[in-house]
C-alpha cells in the first residue's frame, strides 16, 4: 500500500536516501530576469518542461535536484489548471528519466502518491491566494477558481460576426442572406471565403515573408460548420456555393461536348487532337482515384463539398492500414498544394500538375467530438477552421439578395496571373509578425491539448491565405 504524507521531506528521511540532496548550499546560478521578478516582489514564471527535463536526482539543493524541481513543477502546472493526472503523470515521467540518468531505481507507487499531494498542495495554496485576493478585490470580478475550461464543442453563445472586417461584398452578403436565412452570418461568411478560395486561380499566391523565396501561400481553406440540425448547416452550404456549381456546370457541360465530338473523329484525326480535359471547380462525393482524375486537368484548383464532414473523416478512418494512411495523405497533400505523382500498375503514371482543395462541409458538435478525440493524430483534422454556429431563427419571404457576390465569384475565376507573386505592405508585415509571436505563445497549451496546439500552428499560414 502507497504511504501517503503531509511532509515529503519527513517521508524521504523515513523512507530511503534516493533523493537525499547533497552536502553543501548549492542553488541555482544566478538569473538576471529571476532577479527582477523578486525585485517586484514577485516570482519569475517557471518553464515547467526545461525545468523537468533538466532535474538533476542527486542535484543541489535551490531548484536542481528532484524533490525541489517536482516541488514547484506541480505548484506551476496547479496554478495553471493542468489537471491532476496529467501533471502528475508528466512529474512522474521526468523523474524516472532522471533516475535512469543516474542508475538509481525507486518505488513508483510511493514516489506516484508522493508527487500527487505536491500537487494537492500546490493547488491548495493557489486556491487560498484566489480567495484572498478576491475579498480585496471590487465586487463582481469573478473568481479564477471558478473559472472551467471551455468545451469547444460545448453549446454555448458565439461571438457575433464583427461588423468592418471582412471586404465589404462578402459582408453585405453574410448580413442580408443571413436575415432572410434565418442562420447565423457568420456561417455565411466563412462558407463565402471557402468558395471564393476556390474561385481564385492558384498561380495567384501570396510571398509571407519578404526576403523568404521559399514560403508562398495560395487562397486555399478547409472550413467546417459547427453546430445541431437547427443551424440550418446545409442550406447555408447551398446559398455559398450556388455560384461556383453554375461555373462548375458549365465547364462540365464544356467537356462532355468536348468529348462528344473527340469521341466522333477518326482514328487518324485523333492522333492530331488533343483528348478533352475535364476542368472542374468542385468534388463532392468522390473517391481519391476519380479526384485525381479531376485535379490532372484542373490545376487552378478545387472546392470539395461535404454536407456530412463525418462521412468524409469516417471514410478515412473506416479501413486500418495501408489504404487509410493513402487516403489522409492524398487529402494531406492537397491542402498544401503542389505537384503530385500518381503511380498505379492499372491505371499507369501521372502528373498532377498542382493538388489543391479547398474544403466546405458541416458536422455536429457530438461527431466532430468523437473524432477529435479518437482520428488518427497527423493533422488532417487540425488543418479546419472550425466555426460554432448560432441556432437559426425563421426567415424572411422577400426577394434574394447577393447578385454582388454572385458576381464576385465569376471575377475571382477569371482573374488574370499578376506579374509576380502578391507581397504584404510594411504595415500588414508588422502584423503578421505581431500575430506570429502571439501564435508561438497561445502554442504553450500544448501541456494541455498538444492537437489544439497543432491547430493553433497553422495560423501563420492561414493568416496569408485570409
Amino acid at each position: 500500500m502507497a504511504l501517503y504524507c503531509t511532509d515529503l521531506a519527513e517521508w524521504l528521511e523515513a523512507a530511503t536516501s534516493v533523493i537525499h540532496r547533497k552536502a553543501g548550499n548549492g542553488g541555482s546560478p544566478d538569473n538576471p530576469f529571476e532577479a527582477f521578478a523578486k525585485a517586484l516582489g514577485g516570482e519569475a514564471p517557471l518553464d515547467v518542461e526545461q525545468s523537468l527535463a533538466a532535474m538533476v536526482y542527486l542535484g543541489p539543493g535551490g531548484g536542481g535536484n528532484a524533490h525541489d524541481t517536482l516541488l514547484r513543477a506541480m505548484a506551476s502546472m496547479a496554478r495553471r489548471g493542468v489537471p491532476a493526472e496529467t501533471a502528475v503523470a508528466a512529474g512522474l515521467k521526468a523523474l524516472t528519466d532522471a533516475a535512469a540518468r543516474s542508475g538509481i531505481t525507486f518505488d513508483p507507487v510511493k514516489e506516484t502518491a508522493a508527487i500527487g499531494d505536491m500537487y494537492r498542495s500546490g493547488a491548495a495554496k493557489f486556491k487560498a491566494e484566489i480567495e484572498d485576493e478576491t475579498e480585496d478585490s471590487t465586487a463582481g470580478d469573478a473568481q479564477a477558481s471558478d473559472i472551467e475550461p471551455v468545451d469547444l464543442w460545448g453549446q454555448f453563445d458565439s461571438p457575433p460576426l464583427p461588423l468592418g472586417l471582412l471586404p465589404k461584398t462578402i459582408e453585405h452578403f453574410a448580413l442580408e442572406e443571413a436575415d432572410l436565412m434565418g442562420v447565423d452570418p457568420s456561417g455565411l461568411a466563412m462558407a463565402a471565403l471557402a468558395v471564393c478560395a476556390a474561385a481564385l486561380p492558384d498561380y495567384i499566391q501570396l510571398q509571407v515573408k519578404r526576403h523568404d523565396s521559399n514560403w508562398f501561400e495560395a487562397a486555399r481553406l478547409w472550413v467546417g460548420l459547427i453546430g445541431n440540425p437547427s443551424t440550418k448547416k446545409t442550406p447555408i452550404i447551398l446559398r455559398a456555393t450556388k455560384p461556383l456549381k453554375r461555373l462548375d456546370a458549365e465547364l462540365w457541360r464544356s467537356y462532355v461536348n468536348a468529348t462528344k465530338r473527340y469521341d466522333e473523329l477518326t482514328k487518324e484525326e485523333r492522333k492530331n487532337t488533343e483528348r478533352p480535359r475535364q476542368r472542374r471547380l468542385r468534388l463532392e462525393d468522390t473517391t481519391i482515384e476519380a479526384a485525381q482524375e479531376v485535379l490532372k486537368d484542373s490545376p487552378d484548383g478545387v472546392l470539395c463539398i461535404q454536407d456530412e464532414l463525418a462521412g468524409w473523416f469516417g471514410a478515412m478512418d473506416k479501413y486500418a492500414g495501408r489504404g487509410a494512411t493513402k487516403d489522409r495523405g492524398f487529402w494531406l497533400q492537397s491542402f498544401h498544394g503542389g505537384p503530385y505523382a500518381v503511380n498505379r500498375i492499372a491505371r499507369g503514371a501521372a502528373m498532377i500538375e498542382n493538388l489543391s482543395v479547398s474544403l466546405l462541409g458541416g458536422i455536429q458538435p457530438e461527431p466532430i467530438r468523437k473524432i477529435a478525440a479518437d482520428t488518427i493524430d497527423d493533422g488532417l483534422l487540425q488543418r479546419l477552421i472550425p466555426i460554432m454556429l448560432h441556432r437559426g431563427s425563421a426567415g424572411k419571404d422577400a426577394p434574394r439578395v447577393g447578385q454582388d457576390y454572385d458576381e464576385l465569384i465569376v471575377q475571382l475565376r477569371e482573374r488574370s496571373p499578376p506579374p509576380q507573386a502578391l507581397q504584404f505592405t510594411d504595415a500588414a508585415l508588422t502584423i503578421r509578425h505581431q500575430l506570429e509571436t502571439r501564435h508561438l505563445d497561445l502554442m504553450a497549451c500544448e501541456i494541455v491539448n498538444r492537437k489544439l496546439a497543432a491547430h493553433i500552428g497553422k495560423y501563420d499560414g492561414l493568416f496569408a491565405r485570409f
